[in-house]
């Protein structure tokens, strides 16, 4: 997909595992060691991919519950066709004494026209 008139190229992200993840890094436990009940604890890369692929349908996406348990702890994509150096792209508009602000985010996982 090409890049929106309204969007800017911000940089490249890297993919090894087929797959990239969206999240407030404040929400994301791995052992539980924090201040909130862990409802979900996913402890090592295997318990990860366990989680992803526990069920029969292809992984496409994976809501990732938040530590309170309520949804909105991150996403996890599959990135398209697999690994590879994806193009990140931002949307800002101007909010004048607030100044610009981010309005939106785009990863081009497949490039319909190459």
């Amino acid at each position: 997909m090409k890049q929106q008139p309204n969007e800017i190229l911000v940089g490249y992200c890297d993919v090894d595992a087929g797959l990239i993840m969206i999240g407030d890094p404040c929400y994301a436990s791995v052992d539980g060691k924090d201040d909130s009940e862990s409802r979900h604890q996913i402890h090592d890369w295997h318990e990860f991919c366990a989680w992803i692929h526990n069920d029969d349908e292809p992984f496409l996406f994976k809501k990732i519950p938040h530590l309170a348990g309520h949804e909105g702890g991150g996403i996890v994509v599959s990135s398209g066709f697999g690994d590879g150096s994806y193009p990140v792209y931002v949307t800002l508009k101007d909010y004048g004494a607030w100044g610009t602000r981010v309005t939106g985010l785009r990863i081009s996982f497949v490039n319909e026209d190459e």
